[in-house]
């Protein structure tokens, strides 16, 4: 089978998926995870091309609307290892049927796609809840986290509304990377190696004002660890300061 190899992101992707449809017609994959490439394989690699990815965004747009293509890029964050592959896949059927793809439920293609896409909001609408800020002595608030999936570009909007008027940032740990609103821009930044954090002394107070009060209120004899750990997963505890 000819696998095409693009760079890891979404513009990567989408260069390959051009060149599935007009140089390398016979593609049956597209991958860019390793172990997608067997020996049995003829693996291309694909290098970028904004110009070209940008007529594949257009061409979903103009088949099933900007709401469609926003879909396919925010599945495209997800941690599947076969993500691009599903992508790929439910592609060929929006270029094929176009808007109609959008109802197709009972589709094996269709559904693969959209477990990927609610699995990553899912995930964006838990973080909504779960995630903590502290203040720096600076007066900028600080959250650090690691998800499944690369969601902090998703999350900076909802946070910006929230915290409007304050300057805040977003750390995803796991990926290295970095989102600091300002008061009127938002920066994208790879996070440096080491981040030193000095907290303000109001927030080592309140701090610990919070983990005293969430001991004392709860009810040993009606503890429920089972549920609790169903509302909020173990994964997500080492940067809940509750815990």
């Amino acid at each position: 089978m000819k696998v095409l190899v693009p760079e890891p992101h979404l513009a990567g992707f989408l260069t390959a998926v051009y060149h599935a449809y007009y140089t390398h017609k016979d593609a049956g994959k597209i991958s860019s995870a390793p172990q997608a490439v067997t020996l049995l394989d003829e693996a291309i690699e694909v290098a970028t091309d904004l110009r070209l990815a940008c007529k594949v965004r257009k061409g979903i747009q103009r088949k099933a609307g900007v709401a469609a293509y926003t879909e396919i890029a925010n599945a495209y964050l997800s941690c599947d290892d076969k993500k691009e592959e599903k992508i790929f896949n439910y592609l060929q059927l929006l270029f094929r049927y176009g808007r109609a793809v959008l109802t197709m439920y009972a589709n094996p293609e269709v559904i693969a796609f959209r477990d990927v896409y609610n699995k990553v909001m899912h995930e964006v609408h838990r973080f909504t809840g779960f995630l903590r800020f502290q203040e720096l002595a600076s007066g900028v608030y600080y959250s650090y986290f690691g998800g499944d999936n690369d969601i902090i570009e998703l999350l900076m909007p909802h946070f910006k509304t929230r915290l409007n008027t304050q300057k805040f940032i977003l750390h995803d740990i796991k990926r290295g990377k970095l989102t600091y609103w300002d008061g009127a821009a938002i920066h994208l930044v790879p996070a440096p190696d080491t981040v030193n954090i000095l907290l303000s002394d109001n927030e080592i107070l309140f701090s610990s004002l919070w983990k005293q009060y969430h001991k004392n209120v709860a009810i040993d004899g009606r503890k429920n660890l089972k549920l609790q750990t169903r509302l909020v997963p173990k994964k997500y505890r080492w940067f809940m300061n509750e815990f």
